[in-house]
This record gives C-alpha cells, structure tokens and sequence, in this order.
C-alpha cells in the first residue's frame, strides 16, 4: 500500500544518510571512517603519484627492520653501561653525549611505533626529529671526531660500529622507504632545532660548573670564548642543513597534508553512490 511505500522509502533514506563510507588513503594504506548522519563532512582523498613501491608499517619486513635496529642501539648502550664499571666514566658524564642520547631516542620512537600504541598529532614532527639528531649524530661523528683511518674502517668496536654508523643508515633507510600514516607538515621542522640549542646551552653550563664537556669542539678551554663561535656555527649550520633535508625527504614516502583534496558536503550523495551499498540505497 501507499502507507508501506512510504514507510520503506523514508527506511531507505535513513539508512543512506546513516551510511558509513570508507575512503583509501594512499600511500599509507590507512582506511579512514566517517558516520554520515545529516551534513556530510568533506572527504579527503590523497590523488598522488602510485608510492606502491614503499614499505607500509605492519609488514613483517618493516617490523623486523625495526626489531634490529633497536637491539643494535639499545644492546650498544648496554655494552657501553657494562664498560663504565671498569673506566670509571660516571652515568652522568656518559648520558651527557649527544650520541648516546640520539640513539635512546630513535630507540624509544622505534618501540612506540613496534607496540601499536596510538599516536598523537604530533608524533610525525617528534619521529622526524629523533630521525634527523641519529643521522647527524654519524655524519659530526665522522667529520669531526672520528679519526682519520677510521672514517671508511669497518674494523671499529661494536658501540661505535653500532651507535655511530649502523643505526643511523638503518634510521635514513627506515625514513625514506617507510610511509608514515600522519603527514608531517615541513613549517614546522624549525622546532626540531630547540633541542640541539638546549643542549649546547646545557654543555655551556656544566662546563662553568665542573669543567666538564662532552666534546673538543665545544670546550672553551681549547678554543677560548671567541673560538667556539667558528667551531658551534658550523655544527649549527649543519643540524639546519640536515634538519630541514630529512624534512623535506619525507615527501618522498609521507602523504602531504597540503595534496587533500576535500569534497564540498553537497556532493555527498555521489560519493555514497559511488560504492554498491551506496548507489542500491538511492535506487530504493
């Protein structure tokens, strides 16, 4: 009858303006959800050139990747723990180091992503960060502080092996080839630098109080006041220089936020209809 048509086509409506559309976002292989129910939000899509040849997070070649990085950095600073009852160093000369912070860090970002716990907006600037400070740590490492022969030498110890040059190839590796679910917004790549500030503040002031200091370069005691400048300039330059390399590096596998595309709310009920369910729904 009339009474039961209507009630099946006000049915049908509901259940199309109800309906929980699903839209892939490549490269990351992310499904997002959104529930309709009135006004359509916008959908976002990320059109983008075919990144299929990435790795994606989940795949058991990435989390093995991972595994090892992490066992190679963790197990380097265990080693170096084991070593400091017999040097004599104390803990907090040695966690002074902007090596071994560096890989604690890159370590610790590297378990939150294993564990699949969730994951803050900001998390993509903080990974891109601990990524940049790794690889750093091996490029100062082998151009200022490295000896001469040792440079192209795989015939180091294993800390050094590890901490200064494994991990972070491992660490460029993983950023590049590795897409990443959130995009990450490049502007803000200048925050990335207040932590190397903090810590050249941080040497600076230990070393007014027990003389301390964790590398040549940054002692005033050799270089004096004055020639500290020339020295921490061209460590600075060169955490900007890799800081906003590693930023923009990863637009080759991270999915620009600024590439969304977002389809107005009127042009919803195509969208519903583009999917099976969707286009039987507005058929009824």
């Amino acid at each position: 009858t009339c009474d039961g048509a209507s009630r099946n086509a006000r049915r049908s409506v509901e259940k199309a303006r109800n309906y929980s559309y699903t839209v892939l976002c490549r490269p990351t292989s992310v499904v997002h959800s959104h529930s309709v129910t009135g006004e359509v939000p916008g959908i976002r899509t990320h059109p983008g050139k075919n990144k299929e040849v990435f790795f994606t997070e989940g795949r058991i070649g990435v989390t093995v990747w991972r595994v090892v990085a992490v066992m190679l950095a963790l197990g380097a600073e265990s080693w170096n723990l084991v070593n400091l009852t017999f040097s004599g160093e104390r803990l907090s000369e040695h966690f002074g180091y902007f090596t071994v912070q560096s890989n604690l860090l890159f370590a610790a970002i590297l378990l939150w992503m294993l564990s699949g716990a969730r994951r803050p907006a900001w998390f993509p600037q903080l990974r891109g960060a601990a990524t940049a400070y790794i690889i750093l740590t091996g490029i100062i490492y082998a151009v200022l502080l490295a000896e001469p022969d040792e440079v192209w030498s795989w015939d180091i110890s294993f800390t050094n092996l590890a901490q200064h040059r494994i991990v972070p190839i491992m660490a460029a590796i993983d950023w590049i080839l590795v897409t990443s679910p959130r995009a990450l917004r490049v502007r803000r790549a200048w925050t990335w630098m207040l932590y190397p500030i903090a810590y050249l503040a941080c040497c600076w002031l230990r070393w007014g109080v027990d003389g301390w200091v964790p590398y040549p370069f940054l002692d005033p005691t050799i270089h004096g006041i004055a020639g500290l400048v020339p020295s921490t300039g061209q460590v600075l330059i060169a955490f900007v220089v890799g800081i906003y390399a590693v930023a923009f590096t990863s637009k080759l596998s991270h999915p620009p936020p600024e590439e969304f595309e977002h389809t107005d709310a009127e042009d919803a009920p195509s969208a519903l209809s583009a999917t099976p369910e969707g286009a039987k729904n507005f058929e009824t």
